[in-house]
């Protein structure tokens, strides 16, 4: 009999009954079927953020930098036959604390690209990956943050180059057991159809545009407008997030608007840092995440921040309406494929009662933009003028109608070269990179077949 292996990534709260009741009856189901199972609480574990510092494919491939417990859970998963996510849905992503450990499952995927159900993703490390299922609890069911979760674990599936997926979201309240554990014995065998780029482009088309009950800015005419830039780039130096978002606060000042900003780091969820988190978040009207795709969803610590100003929102002294317009920026040069990502800031702007102002999606952010100024020349850099032009178009509308129409989230999926078609800059984008990267690892002393390596292969 095949020797299976279940690894169980349990990002549920121990105070929560709801998701303890489901992580009974999934260890159940897989232990019943033969598995031997291995069951990792990330609230547990002392596993560092992501840095975003691409070591783990430059300077040690294919392991993290970071020598703590993220490396015997990578190890753990890739020498499964099914890794399991189980979270309670987070505006319909993962907790930040299973988040944390997702985001850094980057080195079992290589840096070079590769086309794959007719779109941009990343090379296959190993030659073989488990399958993956994903988990979400829910207290009350809600179709729109299940929806964007099945979506962002069958993306997740693709990305990892997985076998199979299956996803489904339970309530851990008010169910009956026996139909939990019918739930549970399912997922293990199940396979459920991948979200492939027609459903995600769809997806994709509904976000970019700003809610029309946001067409007043519902603020006294002689009162100073305020922003806040929340950057989610974990990165130490200046950053792509930055940049954009900066940018943009940029053309705001320019029509009056009072502007602060705030790097998300560690230190911003111990006290003193949350005390300036909510009191700028309080005094703002328009709030503006700027963050890199993670793994198709937000970076741990933006996940973390909506957690905590989830929680605490209603405390607020100022109840007056704000506006959530975030950036994001992908690798891929398919824009569309922050669609997950984006859903859940705006899950996350319905559940807080904030106007949905529509957002920015930009692909090949590093590529075009690498956390230089955009007004910046840059040897061998690709034009920018189009990302300069949503932007500035896009402070104009926030400050005169108080969202933005699809046309200036549009204006970002162009290719960034005038009269090529975009199958064609999706084409030069491999090639492209694989170059950029083996410059990068040569400075690190790192030979093209190093990249390759497989430190985790039995």
């Amino acid at each position: 009999m095949e020797d299976r292996k279940a690894t169980i990534l349990d990002g549920t709260n121990s105070n929560d009954p709801a998701g303890s009741r489901v992580r009974e009856q999934i260890l159940e189901a897989y232990e019943s079927a033969g598995y031997r199972v291995t069951l990792h609480r990330m609230e547990r574990s002392k596993i560092s953020h992501c840095i975003g510092c691409f070591g783990c494919w430059l300077k040690t491939p294919g392991e993290c930098i970071h020598k703590d417990g993220g490396r015997e859970i990578s190890w753990d998963i890739i020498n499964s036959h099914t890794v399991v996510l189980l979270s309670p849905v987070v505006f319909g992503g993962y907790s930040s604390s299973l988040k944390y450990m997702v985001d850094r499952l980057i080195p079992l995927i290589h840096p070079n690209l590769m086309m794959r159900f007719g779109e941009i993703h990343h090379r296959p490390r190993y030659t073989r990956y488990p399958r993956m299922v994903g988990v979400g609890v829910q207290q009350e069911y809600d179709e729109t943050s299940a929806r964007t979760f099945k979506t962002l674990v069958g993306r997740n599936a693709i990305n990892f180059h997985c076998p199979s997926y299956a996803a489904e979201v339970v309530c851990g309240v008010g169910v009956d057991d026996d139909l939990l554990r019918k739930e549970a014995k399912e997922l293990v065998t199940r396979e459920d159809p991948v979200p492939e780029k027609r459903l995600v482009a769809s997806m994709m088309a509904g976000l970019i545009q700003g809610d029309t009950r946001g067409d007043t800015t519902d603020l006294e005419p002689t009162r100073t407008r305020r922003a806040l830039l929340l950057i989610g780039s974990p990165k130490s130096g200046a950053s792509t997030s930055e940049v954009l978002g900066g940018y943009l606060l940029k053309c705001l000042e320019e029509t009056g608007w009072s502007t602060k900003t705030l790097k998300l780091r560690p230190r911003v969820f111990r006290t003193e840092g949350l005390k300036e988190l909510f009191s700028l978040f309080g005094k703002a009207d328009l709030i503006v995440p700027a963050f890199p795709l993670y793994v198709d969803s937000l970076p741990a610590l933006v996940t973390q921040a909506l957690e905590v100003l989830s929680a605490g929102w209603r405390d607020l002294t100022e109840s007056r309406p704000r506006r959530l317009f975030p950036i994001v920026n992908n690798g891929f040069p398919e824009a569309y494929q922050n669609a997950p990502a984006l859903a859940i800031c705006r899950n996350f702007a319905e559940k807080t009662g904030m106007v949905w102002a529509g957002s920015l999606a930009l692909g090949a952010g590093e590529a075009l933009v690498c956390g230089r100024s955009l007004g910046e020349k840059k040897p061998n850099g690709l034009p920018v003028f189009h990302v300069i032009h949503a932007l500035r178009e896009s402070a104009a509308m926030l400050d005169q109608k108080g969202r933005v129409s699809d046309a200036r989230g549009k204006s970002l999926e162009r290719t960034p070269f005038p009269m090529m078609p975009f199958f064609l800059w999706r084409r030069m984008c491999i090639p492209f990179a694989a170059s950029g990267w083996k410059k990068q690892a040569s400075l690190h002393g790192i030979e093209p077949r190093q990249m390759n390596a497989r430190p985790y292969a039995q």
